[in-house]
């Protein structure tokens, strides 16, 4: 609609339909107001349809979380050379996704207020999508639990049983078992989002399963390069001391010629500040900070090919090769991780 007043007149928009910025869907009918972008537009008609589809199926009680990411998640659209369409894009280019912006949006509402925990993102509201936080952050869960191999299948599973019960107890019941993961994978997963991403090579790598490693013992693990946070098996505890070394070496790109790095990295181009391929680690707490609405930002580290190193704090190391997560597929080969508890004190 370019003039709601025009459909008013027509009575094709009565007063029983509450006032839209963009558009409205009610039952299987839905408005919407015209957009300069031409994405937008097809994007917008895409969401306001899914959501006439879902009205339509025997769907109880499901969250609004769900039902603004399932109708973002259709939305992300683009063409194909043919003139076909594809669905649950991954935006990776502002000029063909103009108007998207939710990748933006999580960003600078990151910088200014942290990362809401999965808890939170369950329970976005009427208040959380006035202000466009709520649309995005439903967009990414969703994302992330259609394109990730360890969710994928469960999620989809989830769609198949919308109609046979609540949805809450049901969501409950299919990821029972990936609960605490998924949390984890969350925090992760929504700080690094970016233009690309690659939902499913950047799936973090959860074994070997952590363990405390008594002093003077060693932990090893290899670490790959096309992968993103991988779990190094180790529990960290708070000012215990690490003696951290890699060794290897490993394919970042392949252009005229391979870009070969070892774990110190390669200064001829940098990603977040610090050279490509150099090993970095994140430590995450132990503990489920779902009692917190929003968490802090993980802390990265820098280590290279050898570090003695400090703990901050305790919880589980997870480590990886520093690369653009967009990038992660022309990446091969591995570096052995070689990590010895020297003391800890708490």
């Amino acid at each position: 609609m370019r003039s709601s007043q025009r459909f008013e007149n027509a009575g094709l928009l009565t007063d029983s339909v509450p006032e839209f910025l963009h558009g409205r869907q009610w039952e299987t009918a839905f408005w919407m107001n015209d957009q300069q972008q031409g994405y937008y537009r097809r994007h917008l008609f895409l969401h306001e349809a899914t959501h006439c589809y879902m009205a339509a199926l025997p769907i109880r009680n499901a969250p609004r979380w769900y039902h603004e990411g399932i109708a973002e998640l259709f939305g992300t659209h683009r063409f194909r050379q043919d003139g076909t369409v594809m669905f649950r894009q991954l935006p990776d280019d502002e000029v063909e996704f103009r108007g998207h912006g939710r990748i933006n949006t999580i960003r600078q509402d990151l910088a200014a207020n942290g990362i809401p925990t999965l808890a939170a993102v369950r329970q976005i509201n009427t208040n959380d999508l006035q202000r466009n936080t709520g649309y995005a952050y439903a967009w990414a869960f969703c994302l992330l639990l259609d394109q990730n191999p360890r969710y994928a299948p469960k999620f989809h599973e989830l769609a198949k049983d919308l109609g046979k019960g609540e949805f809450r107890e049901a969501f409950d019941r299919i990821f029972a078992e990936d609960l605490a993961e998924l949390s984890l994978e969350w925090r992760l997963f929504a700080e690094s989002l970016q233009a690309g991403f690659d939902v499913g090579r950047a799936a973090v790598v959860f074994e070997p399963r952590p363990k405390l490693l008594p002093s003077g013992e060693t932990q090893t693990t290899e670490i790959r390069a096309d992968r993103g946070w991988q779990s190094t098996g180790l529990r960290v505890t708070g000012d215990g001391q690490y003696r951290i070394r890699a060794t290897g070496r490993f394919q970042l790109a392949e252009t005229t010629r391979p870009w070969v790095s070892g774990p110190r990295g390669i200064s001829i181009e940098y990603f977040g500040g610090l050279p490509l391929g150099r090993l970095i680690g994140v430590v995450v707490p132990v503990e489920s900070p779902e009692i917190a609405q929003r968490t802090a930002p993980l802390e990265i580290h820098s280590f290279g090919a050898e570090t003695d190193w400090t703990a901050p704090s305790s919880g589980v190391l997870f480590v990886r090769l520093n690369d653009d997560w967009s990038q992660l597929s022309d990446n091969s080969g591995v570096v052995q991780l070689s990590i010895e508890a020297e003391s800890s004190q708490r």
